[in-house]
């Protein structure tokens, strides 16, 4: 051990240096020191990720889907037998026209009542509800796993406090959990 010369304080003197390293050991240090970055999740963005994936995929779920019609497909169809009914109300002079009438607007509008049946068993048979609540279950799971996996790199808990243990002065800070 290398003595120094006494460090005197009244003479404005910075205290002795202390012997540095060799220069090879230092250069390594610092590489490793350098190569050593620390890893960081960053659970909002995670989560941020997630859900955009989610709310992509569900637009892409959405208009994949088949679609069963619009009522501007069968509109014409239904003005057309209407149309016709209006007319032939004006020739009828009794009560077993009226119903020969009525008979025929029925039978110009079941086709059309048919295919509007035919289009809501398609669009709810489509798939497209079930596979948007598979989609959003399954970005709820992700969304959960990146909470877990933030908490275990953080050190917390359900409680929110740090499993590690801390100082006397930090635990004497912390209120004590309520009595449940």
């Amino acid at each position: 051990m290398t003595d120094f010369p006494a460090y005197n304080p009244a003479q404005n003197q910075n205290p002795p240096l202390r012997p540095e390293a060799p220069a090879p050991f230092m250069a390594n240090m610092q590489k490793t020191v350098k190569a050593k970055k620390a890893k960081t999740f960053n659970a909002d963005a995670y989560r941020a990720a997630v859900w955009l994936v989610v709310a992509v995929l569900a637009i892409i779920v959405w208009f994949a889907a088949p679609q069963g019609g619009s009522a501007a497909d069968w509109s014409s169809s239904i003005s057309a037998a209407e149309t016709n009914k209006i007319i032939n109300d004006g020739s009828t002079e009794g009560a077993p026209q009226q119903q020969v009438v009525n008979g025929w607007f029925v039978a110009d509008t079941i086709p059309v009542l048919s295919e509007q049946t035919a289009a809501l068993h398609t669009s709810l048979n489509s798939g497209r509800i079930p596979s948007l609540m598979l989609l959003f279950v399954l970005g709820f799971c992700a969304d959960v796993a990146g909470r877990s996996i933030a908490a275990a790199r953080t050190g917390r808990t359900a409680e929110g406090r740090a499993t590690q243990p801390r100082s006397f002065e930090a635990e004497a800070a912390v209120p004590p959990a309520p009595a449940v």
